[in-house]
């Protein structure tokens, strides 16, 4: 306990703010802290993968993760500062990702504007339902991105195709005629293609963003490692000193990080 305070003042005086922060963090940002952090345990002392994974599982291991699970300020200041740090590529990737949805939305009212006159009415509902669903994906897309969320951007853009194949396939349903089927199907594939092509766009835009993500920690991650690697000695899963040892590494990880980000990586 004493670490994590100490830890937790370290954060805050680095200038994060706790009247921003939230209640609750996405899970990958916990598992990209874990992976940080037993990565620069493994370089820093030299313990062999095996062992390594052992020590993880070990109740020792534990017992860090579960002070890393706790350390909310820790994680929270940390993404802040990988945010800040890749700021200007965010910004052109949301641009990015926003006008791959307002290039989808111009694609599919050209592709719904072929259908019969007869169905104006419900081509204009439709193309309202259409719009209503990728502003859902925009507004949740952001929040997921400031968030540095790639799990849960990948997921929230797979929903919304999915709920436009079913919003389409219950519209093209009930305007499903013999006299008008040849014309519907022709639209129904033409539609379905575009939406399988923003799918892989997309899919590959979310991959790009994990990416991104995954090389700063791992810049940060390399910096903090060869500041700490002289310090300290490999670790022994038998050892009655395990647990302080990965107390003392927590804790010199999570300083050294708090000072890499202060001076920028």
């Amino acid at each position: 306990m004493k670490v994590l305070v100490k830890m937790t003042l370290t954060v805050f005086s680095a200038g994060c703010d706790a009247g921003h922060l939230e209640p609750s963090l996405p899970q990958c940002q916990w598992e990209f802290m874990y992976e940080a952090f037993w990565s620069f345990v493994s370089a820093a002392t030299g313990t062999s993968a095996d062992c390594l994974l052992k020590i993880k599982q070990s109740p020792a291991g534990q017992h860090v993760c579960s002070l890393i699970t706790q350390s909310y300020a820790i994680v929270r200041c940390f993404y802040y500062r990988v945010r800040v740090h890749i700021e200007v590529w965010i910004s052109h990737f949301q641009s990015t990702f926003c006008t791959e949805i307002d290039q989808l939305k111009h694609d599919l009212e050209e592709i719904l504007r072929c259908l019969n006159a007869d169905f104006h009415l419900q081509f204009e509902e439709l193309f309202r339902k259409i719009c209503s669903k990728l502003e859902e994906l925009r507004r949740n897309a952001a929040n997921y991105i400031i968030c540095l969320d790639p799990v849960g951007l990948k997921r929230t853009v797979l929903d919304t195709i999915q709920e436009l194949h079913e919003l389409l396939d219950q519209c093209f349903t009930h305007l499903d005629t013999p006299n008008h089927r040849p014309c519907h199907t022709k639209l129904i594939k033409k539609v379905e293609a575009r939406l399988e092509q923003f799918k892989e766009v997309m899919i590959k835009l979310v991959c790009s963003f994990e990416t991104k993500i995954t090389e700063t920690i791992h810049i940060l991650t390399n910096k903090v490692i060869h500041l700490g690697r002289q310090c300290c000695v490999r670790l022994n899963i038998y050892s009655s000193h395990l647990q302080n040892d990965l107390l003392c590494l927590w804790e010199k990880w999570s300083t050294e990080v708090n000072l890499c980000l202060i001076n920028k990586i």
